[in-house]
């Protein structure tokens, strides 16, 4: 069994066990290994919820072909991504893809990693500089739009 086959059988039996819960509703990894494709990674969760452990799966930063991909192996639950005044591109083409699909997204904002802290003019540079500024997406997993993600 692979590593990417182990890590959401472990999480249903750590529910079991420490939350005397037999099931983990949600099971959303944060970050993935980019050798590892998608297909893959779903796939290890698919046999997690035909077990049992896992009820729906959801995603973390991906980028609208990507969870295409994803959706293709077995329904995606949710996805989580960066939204904000300052981080709007992920309406270009993340948001329409999840709406098409009927996946609901979870939001989060860069005010909670210290964007607050700086000035604008310091944010809008760094998304600049950065292209899409977060530490969990890889580079080809950008929410500009970027035709790899």
């Amino acid at each position: 069994m692979s590593r990417v086959s182990l890590a959401p059988r472990r999480a249903g039996e750590t529910s079991q066990h420490e939350y005397d819960s037999s099931y983990v509703d949600l099971y959303q990894p944060a970050r993935l290994d980019p050798a590892v494709p998608i297909e893959d990674t779903v796939g290890a969760i698919v046999d997690c919820v035909r077990d049992g452990y896992v009820r729906h799966i959801g995603l973390s930063e991906m980028g609208a072909a990507t969870i295409r991909r994803a959706h293709a192996v077995h329904p995606i639950m949710a996805v989580q991504l960066e939204y904000s005044l300052m981080s709007r591109s992920l309406e270009r083409e993340i948001l329409p893809t999840v709406r098409e699909l009927g996946i609901g997204v979870t939001a989060r904002n860069r005010a909670g990693e210290g964007g607050h802290t700086r000035s604008a003019r310091d944010c809008v540079g760094a998304v600049a500089r950065d292209g899409y500024s977060s530490p969990a997406a890889p580079p080809d997993e950008t929410c500009h739009g970027s035709s790899q993600g």
